[in-house]
């Protein structure tokens, strides 16, 4: 019994060794060269497999006497296949010799759009400029909270607002000053001067404020003190949204009580619900001259001379309306 476990065992391992055929060589390029890590497959039994080694040497183990497909694989090299039929016990010596592929790349177009309103764009601007330059950005307007040119624009050094919202700049202002906006020149009504207010462009329409302090063969020549430049921002590619509100405290008058006019019920939505209507009857007349009994109505005494039997019929001019008027004083 255990003569016939041993036959069989021999019998099954000779039938496997006789199965079972090598593939090997060598893989090289079109100059001869090795290519080291080229990978070579059984098409269909990824399985079967290996790799190149650092003399592009391979050897592939095969059980199956099958007629198979190699498929050979590198990167930059056109893949080959290769079909192969082992015997058994058989080694097989395959060598190839791979191609470089190319590739027909289409040109590839990159746009990019600057951001003016970031330091570093206007940063490599000023370092780049000929000319004595300052600037405000748009992303600095934002930490500041600054809500008009005027304000943002007294942060750089030499400039100061005055009260009225003129600018001044390294103390020079009034005529020596110029101002533009997308590079076309503001106007002034005084003739006199070409500085103009500038607290009426709010800030958060503004992507940069440019400050040149000399001459440029660029610039309009009308100015010696500063050559002021306001760039705003460009027209969005998408709707965009903007909501911006304000809360204010006061001590002396916040949750106080203060001295006021009597109120509709919508005056805080801006305008009256008829409350302070009036009609014409409830109005006095005008009178140019009027008499002395008149002016005792008006004086809220007319109840008073009434009770003296004077109305607006008695001649004020006899004696008696004279002394009754004055006893009524």
């Amino acid at each position: 019994m255990q003569k016939f476990i041993v036959l069989v065992v021999l019998l099954l391992s000779l039938g496997e060794s006789f199965g079972q055929g090598i593939v090997r060589g060598k893989v090289t390029d079109k100059n001869g060269e090795s290519l080291i890590g080229v990978t070579l497959v059984v098409k269909g039994n990824t399985a079967i497999g290996a790799a190149t080694d650092l003399d592009g040497n391979y050897s592939i183990s095969v059980k199956d006497n099958a007629p198979f497909v190699l498929v050979v694989s590198y990167i930059g090299f056109n893949t080959l296949e290769e079909s192969i039929t082992l015997t058994n016990n058989a080694v097989v010596i395959k060598n190839f010799t791979m191609q470089s592929s190319s590739v027909e790349v289409k040109e590839v177009e990159i746009s990019a759009k600057a951001v003016k309103a970031a330091d570093y764009y206007m940063e490599n601007m000023k370092k780049q400029s000929s000319t004595t330059i300052d600037y405000v950005s748009s992303e600095t307007i934002r930490k500041t909270g600054d809500n008009s040119v005027t304000s943002a624009i007294s942060r750089v050094t030499g400039v100061s607002n005055t009260s009225a919202g003129f600018i001044t700049v390294r103390g020079i202002g009034d005529r020596y000053l110029k101002t533009s906006v997308n590079g076309s020149v503001i106007p002034t009504l005084d003739p006199f001067t070409n500085n103009i207010k500038l607290d009426f462009i709010p800030a958060n329409l503004v992507d940069n404020i440019i400050i040149t302090k000399t001459a440029s063969p660029d610039l309009p020549g009308s100015w010696a003190g500063a050559y002021v430049s306001i760039e705003t921002k460009d027209y969005p590619e998408q709707l965009t949204v903007a909501a911006e509100t304000q809360l204010g405290y006061n001590t002396q008058s916040t949750f106080q009580n203060v001295l006021s006019g009597e109120r509709s019920n919508t005056d805080w939505l801006g305008f009256d619900d008829g409350f302070r209507d009036r009609t014409h009857g409830g109005f006095i007349d005008y009178v140019a001259r009027p008499t002395q009994f008149q002016e005792m109505v008006a004086l809220g005494l007319g109840n008073f001379y009434l009770g003296l039997g004077i109305t607006q019929s008695w001649d004020p001019t006899s004696q008696a309306g004279i002394d009754l008027f004055k006893l009524g004083l």
